[in-house]
């Protein structure tokens, strides 16, 4: 059976390859003023039912409270929520401007693009993250007991996804990555065109636990 933080990486792998195909779609409407559609409906269901949805909602319900009750300050992961709302906000309105944009208005298209590019920044450095700083106080905190309970949550969670199974989410991305060509890194290459440097994230001391003098693992 796979650990809590295997799960999460592997999650956070997926969805950076989303993200990575959300990028390219962003790149191809700058230069073409044109969205391909289904590519666009199959990475929005996928970001909704599966990045912003199940994965958000097993750290909410179950990863983040089994962390404060072994010592994760309060604040140390309100900052996690905080990057779970303005996801989900980015992604409301790319919903909000994909009609327009799939008819071709051209503020929409802008609009979409804009929140596009935003929404895969905020995937990438919410992972970053959660990778570097994160997975290791789980590693170093959690007890094989609580590890447990938090996996069956995951489960419970997955067992609930709206299509049934994890397979059709992964399906969605490597679809998407097909149509838009097979070279699509985790990591997308940044359209000079945006004007926007996206630098990864940097770990800190900011989500140690109460009490604790080690340094951020990165």
């Amino acid at each position: 059976m796979k650990k809590v933080t295997e799960v999460l990486r592997d999650e956070h792998c997926l969805i950076a390859r989303a993200a990575a195909c959300l990028d390219r779609v962003a790149d191809e409407v700058l230069a073409t003023d044109d969205l391909r559609v289904v590519v666009a409906l199959d990475l929005l269901e996928f970001f909704e039912d599966f990045a912003d949805g199940a994965h958000q909602e097993k750290e909410e319900r179950h990863l983040f409270p089994a962390l404060l009750r072994l010592g994760l300050a309060k604040h140390r992961v309100f900052e996690l929520l905080d990057d779970h709302e303005n996801e989900r906000e980015a992604l409301r309105s790319m919903w909000r401007n994909l009609e327009g944009a799939a008819c071709g208005d051209p503020l929409s298209l802008d609009d979409f693009v804009r929140f596009a590019v935003e929404y895969a920044a905020d995937q990438r450095r919410h992972a970053d993250k959660e990778n570097h700083v994160l997975l290791p106080l789980v590693e170093e905190l959690m007890d094989a007991d609580t590890e447990r309970r938090v996996l069956a949550g995951f489960r419970e969670i997955d067992s609930k996804l709206p299509r049934k199974t994890r397979a059709h989410y992964v399906a969605l991305v490597q679809r998407a990555a097909r149509r838009l060509g097979s070279q699509i890194a985790p990591r997308g290459v940044t359209s000079a065109r945006r004007g926007a440097a996206r630098g990864g994230y940097r770990p800190s001391a900011t989500l140690r636990p109460r009490g604790s003098s080690r340094g951020a693992r990165s």
